[in-house]
């Protein structure tokens, strides 16, 4: 166990700061683990401090700090600091956790309170520049194949908002299917993997292949570190410490429709003539099966 464990073995296990820490402490210098012990114990601090004064209080530069902070996938101290102050917020409280002895009016006001707090996160976390790569790549693409372990719902939700702008593509959830499929992609072809450990294998095992065909991969994950975020080129990343519940596990789902909402917005937002005549064809064709 690192000083990190011991120093925090009765907060909150799923800290994405900790996590990244944890992830990455064996190979830290001197330098870099003195500054994450003495954020970890001055969390306060950090969230209204400076980079400056943080720096003299730990003696050492901003420059190392802000290495420290790329060192953890940050983009920076600020990036850091919001992550920190997310971590603080987190809507996974114990006031707002479900208990045997809830009601059903207790329970959906608790729900009520998660939901809105994971997905305003969600919208604010989401990297804009990766989010409009991820868009225009999508609209110049040949084909987009989107590929979800079973039981791979979004990937389903994601094939049909993509088809109502027009473009062509197809989704999977059958990993044998899609590892046959794999020898016929090509340079041109987006491939987007929705995973939200990022570890399941037989997603990365399809993906590890496709990965030497040229295609441009996209993650969809809750986990920067998480072996599928490595592989891709491109990761949309969300991450609300979401507890190891069934009761809670569909906070995901939610989490990355709203990336796959975003990104169908931002590609028609790249071009909003080229799509108007798809999305109103999809839209006539939606009224005529509800008549």
């Amino acid at each position: 166990m690192t000083p990190i464990d011991n120093a925090n073995k009765n907060k909150k296990e799923g800290s994405e700061y900790l996590s990244r820490v944890r992830s990455r402490y064996d190979v830290m210098s001197k330098s870099q683990r003195r500054i994450a012990k003495y954020i970890e114990n001055h969390q306060n601090e950090i969230l209204r401090d400076s980079i400056t004064m943080l720096s003299q209080k730990i003696g050492t530069s901003p420059s190392t700090i802000s290495r420290f902070c790329q060192a953890l996938h940050y983009q920076g101290f600020s990036d850091m600091r919001f992550s920190l102050e997310k971590d603080a917020f987190s809507p996974f409280t114990d006031a707002n956790l479900i208990t045997e002895d809830d009601n059903v009016l207790t329970i959906k006001k608790k729900l009520l309170n998660i939901y809105s707090s994971t997905l305003k996160d969600t919208a604010l976390q989401l990297n804009e520049r990766y989010i409009k790569y991820a868009a225009d790549v999508i609209r110049d693409a040949n084909m987009v194949h989107i590929y979800a372990s079973s039981p791979g719902s979004n990937a389903i939700i994601a094939n049909e908002l993509f088809l109502q702008t027009g473009i062509p593509c197809t989704c999977c959830t059958d990993m044998t299917a899609a590892m046959m499929s794999s020898p016929h992609l090509k340079k041109g072809d987006v491939v987007i993997g929705i995973n939200y450990s990022g570890a399941a294998t037989d997603l990365l095992d399809v993906m590890t292949i496709i990965k030497d065909s040229g295609a441009i991969l996209i993650g969809v994950t809750g986990y920067m570190e998480s072996p599928l975020a490595k592989l891709v080129d491109i990761v949309l990343y969300y991450s609300f410490q979401i507890e190891d519940d069934l009761r809670y596990r569909h906070i995901a789902r939610m989490c990355e429709i709203s990336i796959i909402g975003q990104l169908q917005s931002a590609i028609i937002n790249g071009n909003p003539q080229k799509y108007k005549k798809s999305m109103d064809f999809a839209k006539q064709a939606i009224h005529r099966l509800r008549k």
